[in-house]
C-alpha cells in the first residue's frame, strides 16, 4: 500500500514534531485517510520492537482500524467486552470503555482516532497511566464539541492538507448544500454549549421537517444512498419510517442494536438493500461509509466539530459520484459556514471572530436556495442578494486610487504569468477558488 505525498508528509511531520515533545495531535479533514497515515507510522513502530495501543470508541472504528492493520501486515489484538486481553501481540486496538477498567501492559506509543475525545474521563485515565509512551491523536476537528482546544491533552497541533486542496486533487467531493426548509427552534434551550436533546426532540418531530426532508431528498438525491443525521433514536425510527412510507429502502441504526445487524444496514448503502439509512450519533464521526452520495441534516448542533464530521461522511468520492449533496434542514450552515471553508486550527480552540466570519460569509439563493459563496449561484446562476455593508469609523490614511489599481495589476500578472496548469491550481487554492477555475483558464491559454 502506498501513501498520497501528503499523507507521506503528515508521517514526515509527525516524526519531526515527537523529536521535540510526547503528545502531538494530527488534523486531517475526513476522508483524508488518517486512518492510513496512523496505521503506517504503526507499522514502523512495530519494525523497531515498539509496543502500541491504538484507542477508539466505536465498534465501527475498531473494525475498520484493524482491517486496514492487516492490509499493511501488521499483527493486532483487541481489548474489547467479553474477550480477555491476551497481550500477545505488538498491537493492541481497544475499545476505550473495555481498556479503562482493564490492567494494561506498558506501551511505547498511544493512538487516540477522533482525538477530540481524548480530554474525556476514559480517554485521560488511560493515557494518565501510560506515562512512559508517547501520544499521537488524529482527527478531523482539532477542539472539543464545546468548541474548546485540546491544549491540555496534546503539545503541538500539526496541520494536514486543507479540505479545498483534497477536493482540487480529486480525493473528495465538491458538496453541493441545499437548505429550502429549517427547522423552528423556538423555546428549544442550550446545555453544555449545545441544544438540550429533549428539546430537539420534541421541536423536530412536531414540525414538519420530515416531511420537507423526503420531499427534498425526491428533488435532490432521488433513490441515492444517503444518510440523515437525527436528533435521538426515535426521532431516526420515525424518520426512517417517513423515507419507507414515501417507497424508499430506508431503517435505522442506534447503538442497542446486535453489532452484525448494525453492520448489515450500514454495508446496505453500499449493496443497495439501504438507500436511505437514520442514524443517532452512530455515524456522525469516524465510521468510513464511502458510498454515501447525500447527507440530511436534522440535528440543528451549535458544535462546529460535530457539524463537519457529519458532513465529511458524504464527502468521499466514488464511481459515478460527481458531487456531494448536503440537504441542511438544521441550518447548521449558517452557524458554522460552508464546510470546505478555510479554517485555520489551534490548540486553543478557534476564537469565536473567526467562526463568526466563516459563517458570515454564507449565502443562500432566494430562487433554488442553493447556499454557497459566490456572487452568482453555481446551481441556477441567479445573483446573490447583496449583503449591508457594516460600516467601521478606524484610525488610518486615505490610500491613492493609483496604488489599489497597481494592486489589481499585479494580481492579474499572477494569473496570466502562470505557466502550467499546476500553477493555476496553487493560485484557486490560494484565492479560495472552485477547481474549475484553473481548467478554465488554462483552456482559454491554450486557445490562444
Amino acid at each position: 500500500m502506498n501513501l498520497r505525498p501528503y499523507q507521506a508528509q503528515a508521517v514526515d511531520d509527525i516524526r519531526a514534531a515527537f523529536k521535540s515533545h510526547r503528545r502531538v495531535l494530527y488534523q486531517l479533514p475526513t476522508g483524508g485517510g488518517k486512518t492510513v497515515i496512523f496505521c503506517h507510522i504503526t507499522r514502523e513502530a512495530v519494525r523497531k520492537g515498539k509496543r502500541v495501543l491504538i484507542l477508539v470508541h466505536r465498534q465501527e472504528l475498531l473494525r475498520q482500524t484493524t482491517a486496514k492493520l492487516s492490509q499493511w501486515g501488521v499483527p493486532w489484538e483487541t481489548i474489547e467486552a467479553g474477550k480477555p486481553t491476551a497481550n500477545e501481540w505488538p498491537v493492541s486496538v481497544a475499545m476505550v470503555q473495555t481498556a479503562a477498567r482493564r490492567e494494561l501492559e506498558r506501551y511505547d506509543l498511544i493512538i487516540c482516532d477522533e482525538a477530540h475525545h481524548a480530554v474525556a474521563g476514559s480517554w485521560a485515565g488511560i493515557i494518565e497511566k501510560q506515562p512512559q509512551a508517547y501520544l499521537l491523536g488524529v482527527t478531523a476537528t482539532p477542539c472539543r464539541m464545546d468548541g474548546k482546544g485540546l491544549g491540555d491533552a496534546f503539545e503541538v497541533l500539526l496541520e494536514g492538507v486543507k479540505i479545498r486542496q483534497l477536493i482540487m486533487d480529486g480525493f473528495l467531493c465538491e458538496p453541493k448544500i441545499y437548505a429550502a426548509s429549517v427547522a423552528d427552534l423556538t423555546g428549544v434551550r442550550a446545555v453544555g454549549g449545545d441544544y438540550n436533546r429533549g428539546d430537539l426532540e420534541t421541536a423536530l418531530m412536531k414540525s414538519r421537517i420530515t416531511g420537507d426532508a423526503v420531499r427534498e431528498y425526491q428533488q435532490h438525491a432521488d433513490g441515492l444512498p444517503a444518510i440523515v443525521f437525527c436528533v435521538s433514536v426515535q426521532h431516526a425510527q420515525a424518520t426512517a419510517q417517513a423515507f419507507t412510507d414515501a417507497g424508499y429502502r430506508s431503517a435505522a441504526v442506534d447503538g442497542s442494536m446486535d453489532d452484525s445487524e448494525r453492520k448489515r444496514l450500514i454495508n446496505g448503502l453500499t449493496t443497495g438493500e439501504v438507500q436511505v439509512l437514520t442514524s443517532c450519533d452512530i455515524v456522525s464521526e469516524g465510521t468510513d461509509i464511502p458510498a454515501v452520495a447525500a447527507a440530511i441534516l436534522l440535528r440543528p448542533t451549535k458544535s462546529e466539530a460535530l457539524y463537519l464530521q457529519q458532513v465529511g461522511r458524504a464527502l468521499r468520492p466514488m464511481e459515478g459520484k460527481q458531487h456531494a449533496i448536503i440537504l441542511d434542514h438544521a441550518g447548521n450552515v449558517f452557524r458554522h459556514g460552508m464546510p470546505t471553508a478555510a479554517r485555520d486550527w489551534k490548540l486553543e480552540g478557534r476564537d469565536k471572530q473567526a467562526r463568526q466570519k466563516t459563517a458570515e460569509a454564507v449565502r443562500q439563493c432566494k430562487l433554488c436556495y442553493a447556499v454557497h459563496q459566490a456572487a452568482v449561484c453555481p446551481e441556477c446562476g441567479a445573483p446573490a442578494p447583496l449583503k449591508p455593508r457594516q460600516v467601521k469609523k478606524v484610525a488610518g490614511q486615505l490610500v491613492p486610487v493609483e496604488d489599489v489599481e497597481r494592486v489589481k495589476r499585479e494580481a492579474k500578472v499572477e494569473v496570466w504569468g502562470a505557466k502550467s496548469l499546476e500553477e493555476l491550481k496553487a493560485i484557486a487554492f490560494r484565492r479560495g477558488y472552485k477547481p474549475g477555475w484553473a481548467y478554465h483558464r488554462w483552456q482559454m491559454y491554450n486557445r490562444k
